[in-house]
């Protein structure tokens, strides 16, 4: 996702419009706390909000933008505003007006739609040095750009020139938000030109807070295996006693970040390599952990994964490649009795082979592997009886006989390799 930024010149007062925005984000946000689903909450703004000024589609996309604020942060109780702000409030530093004046910043959100040139409250006149702002029917609000590098320009124009379209038919949808001084606009990068891939070679990813299992299989054979660590990293967090506002704890934060997007960056990189058209990663639906506070710690704040699944996301539509999520139930299980690599390896082949079979082949019936005896490793062929039907019946028999099922990386045979900079931290274990 691409954001672009520039200052603006208006006459016009959007304090009303942006006062009404902030009353229903806050609302909406607020409930989400409290548990109300989605549903719930439509049916409460009709009675709670019946006389706004904001039209049915910047309250949809006011309600979008506050599951998406809370999905990103599911453990924290945003201050809008700003906390200090509000500590300034509470000892009198600041006015009330301009407590209040701090919490129309967010402005008004706007999402866009493929078949309304882009996004139907917005047009784009960039070779003419202005945007319009269409609040309804009647108000049409001219905003002139101030401030837009030549770079950033080059790429609206292009925005522009994609939408130029006859009404109804297809744009490229890009979502704004407009402050008392700014316009944000975002949109998905532009793809590149096609590449040869081949649609019988696909990719599995498994996430885990310290590794990442990436496997790629061209019609069913496996072509390549990689677990990528940073545990090392991790366990210094983890250990260290630091304040989480100390410039180390910061470079940490940011070391871990980092080598985040750098293995993203190299599993796209290999799947361009093997022609890979479809990437699979493991959707994960992560609730509240209840496994002590280091645990805790470690799955809510030192994990990476929506920042390395926005980067994949990312890189993937640069290049053409289609990613998908896939649900992971049991996949680590079947994985490990079906695949001699490690963990997070062998559960990114079931990810690959679940997300291949239901979503590109579309085959009944597919989201667990049919259940032979000659598919499993040696070991767990004789586990297998008769009175098993299916998948989670072989589980429940392994788990009651207390055997362990995850294959070990010391277990394997690998070679290792760090990436490309000699100061990378991460661990990547190539398997032959």
């Amino acid at each position: 996702m691409t954001t672009i930024s520039f200052n603006y010149t208006s006459n016009y007062d959007f304090t009303s419009y942006f006062q009404e925005a902030s009353r229903l984000g806050r609302y909406v946000y607020n409930r989400i706390k409290d548990g109300l689903s989605e549903k719930e909450i439509r049916h409460n703004l009709k009675e709670k909000f019946s006389n706004l000024n904001l039209s049915a589609w910047i309250q949809d996309s006011i309600i979008k933008d506050m599951i998406a604020v809370n999905d990103a942060s599911p453990n924290t109780n945003i201050i809008f505003g700003g906390k200090k702000n509000f500590i300034d409030r509470i000892k009198n530093k600041i006015s009330n007006d301009e407590w209040k004046q701090h919490r129309l910043r967010r402005g008004l959100i706007i999402q866009g739609g493929a078949n309304t040139r882009g996004n139907r409250h917005f047009e784009l006149h960039i070779d003419e040095g202005y945007v319009v702002l269409k609040l309804n029917r009647k108000e049409h609000i001219r905003l002139d750009i101030k401030g837009l590098s030549k770079k950033w320009r080059q790429e609206l124009l292009k925005l522009q020139s994609l939408n130029d379209v006859k009404q109804g038919e297809q744009g490229y949808t890009y979502t704004i938000r407009v402050t008392f001084d700014k316009v944000f606009i975002s949109f998905e990068e532009f793809k590149q030109s096609s590449r040869n891939l081949k649609e019988n070679t696909y990719a599995g990813i498994d996430l885990n807070p310290s590794n990442i299992g990436f496997s790629i299989c061209r019609d069913k054979e496996v072509k390549l295996a990689k677990e990528f660590s940073i545990k090392n990293v991790i366990d210094e967090v983890l250990n260290s006693k630091l304040a989480s506002y100390s410039p180390k704890m910061k470079y940490l934060q940011n070391k871990i970040s980092y080598e985040t997007f750098e293995i993203a960056k190299h599993i796209v990189s290999q799947c361009l390599h093997n022609r890979v058209k479809f990437l699979f990663v493991e959707d994960l639906n992560f609730k509240d952990a209840t496994k002590g506070r280091r645990f805790n710690r470690l799955t809510k704040n030192l994990w990476k994964r929506n920042k390395f699944i926005d980067n994949l996301k990312k890189r993937c539509n640069e290049v053409g490649i289609k990613l998908f999520l896939v649900k992971p139930q049991y996949s680590s299980f079947i994985g490990n009795v079906m695949h001699p690599y490690s963990d997070p390896v062998n559960a990114s082949l079931e990810i690959a082979r679940r997300g291949y079979e239901t979503k590109i082949l579309k085959i009944n019936n597919s989201f667990f592997p049919k259940l032979i005896k000659e598919t499993l490793k040696h070991q767990w062929k004789e586990t297998l009886s008769e009175e098993i039907k299916d998948w989670k019946g072989f589980y429940r028999k392994i788990k009651n006989l207390n055997m362990r099922v995850r294959v070990l990386l010391k277990d394997t045979v690998y070679k290792e390799f760090k990436m490309s900079s000699y100061k990378s931290r991460v661990k990547r274990f190539v398997f032959t």
